[in-house]
């Protein structure tokens, strides 16, 4: 089984993107704190890769700003990328299928 929900802040305003099939899709990352802080006294985040597409990216490049508290459940997926130098890269990121803002910032929201 393949399932994953994470709880984080945004850590960048989404940006709406076009796939070359046209589909709509965004990349964005989440701040997803462990639970538990390191020796110093720090807490300890996570900095999680992934996207939205189709209909879920649409609502997050809307609605969701950096900052913003979300709930995304999907699942992991693997691919690889060629870098600008020719260079191999593996990606590991989450495809969330399901997306809710928790808490957005009511002086910054203007929803129409």
């Amino acid at each position: 089984m393949n399932s994953v929900t994470l709880v984080g802040r945004i850590t960048k305003d989404p940006e709406r993107r076009v796939s070359r099939n046209g589909t709509t899709c965004t990349l964005f990352q989440l701040a997803v704190y462990r639970g538990v802080k390191s020796s110093q006294g720090d807490q300890i985040t996570d900095f999680v890769p992934c996207s939205a597409w189709s209909v879920t990216a649409e609502y997050l490049c809307k609605y969701a700003k950096k900052g913003d508290m979300i709930a995304c459940k999907g699942k992991i997926q693997t691919r690889t990328a060629q870098n600008q130098d020719g260079t191999t890269v593996f990606i590991v990121e989450v495809v969330c299928e399901e997306l809710q803002i928790l808490n957005p910032k009511p002086q910054e929201r203007a929803y129409e």
